[in-house]
């Protein structure tokens, strides 16, 4: 869960001035538009790939250079789907002849050095109002309430009275009871897959007997009375993305 409310993007590029420019025309652009946004630069693609590693929904959007020394962008974008990071890829670079290429990585859009600041705009614009659209829940903690992305929840747990939602923020502790939580079409995407668990299907990686492993190294049990189930929920995801 974030604190802030400012739309997060990470841009990668190696060459210091393109990257500087790229920084102040994406910060023009929201700052036109209204919307607070958080922007960290990196120089190097390796350095964010270990920082999405350890924080896969750190960014909302990557900007991301295709030409670059070392691991380049379209590397990063391939390495990144294949670990199942579904972040929304925009690709800057000069070489046009590598356009079709960023279909492979479901890139969401292709700009060209020098940029076009429209077309930067309706990119950027484009992507804000995509993330904006993603499903919260409300949940009770203490005396307040929180919103939570639902794609940033890993599992739900009963501790106590209630239950803790495991976040890539971290945990928050609220008073709903795991039954109220498990009909709720917000968590469609969710299987129960033990008494105290609801587990996230797009976090996991595999199922066996009887656990299962999630993006990031967490595991969750399974029960042997929910085991075959849990297995069929995973096949039919994978398959059909629900």
């Amino acid at each position: 869960m974030r604190e802030e409310s400012a739309y997060t993007v990470a841009l990668c590029d190696d060459d210091p001035q393109d990257l500087a420019r790229l920084e102040a025309d994406t910060r023009t652009v929201f700052e036109q538009a209204g919307i607070p946004c958080a922007l960290q630069r990196f120089t190097r693609a390796k350095a964010l790939l270990e920082e999405l590693r350890a924080r896969p929904a750190r960014f909302q959007l990557l900007m991301l250079d295709i030409m670059m020394e070392g691991l380049n962008g379209m590397e990063l974008a391939r390495i990144l789907r294949r670990e199942d990071v579904h972040t929304r890829i925009i690709f800057v670079t000069q070489n046009v002849e590598l356009a079709p290429r960023g279909y492979e990585v479901q890139a969401v859009r292709y700009l060209t050095k020098p940029l076009d600041i429209r077309q930067l705009r309706e990119a950027l614009l484009y992507c804000y109002s995509q993330n904006s659209r993603k499903k919260e829940i409300l949940v009770q903690a203490g005396a307040g309430y929180y919103k939570i992305a639902v794609d940033e929840i890993q599992y739900i747990e009963v501790q106590g009275r209630g239950t803790a939602f495991v976040t890539d923020a971290g945990t928050l502790l609220t008073r709903m009871k795991i039954s109220e939580l498990e009909g709720r079409p917000v968590l469609a995407g969710f299987v129960r897959c033990h008494q105290s668990f609801l587990v996230n299907l797009s976090r996991l990686v595999s199922v066996r007997r009887y656990t299962a492993a999630l993006r990031g190294g967490a595991e969750v049990p399974i029960s042997k009375q929910r085991y075959d189930a849990t297995r069929l929920r995973l096949l039919d995801y994978l398959q059909n993305g629900q």
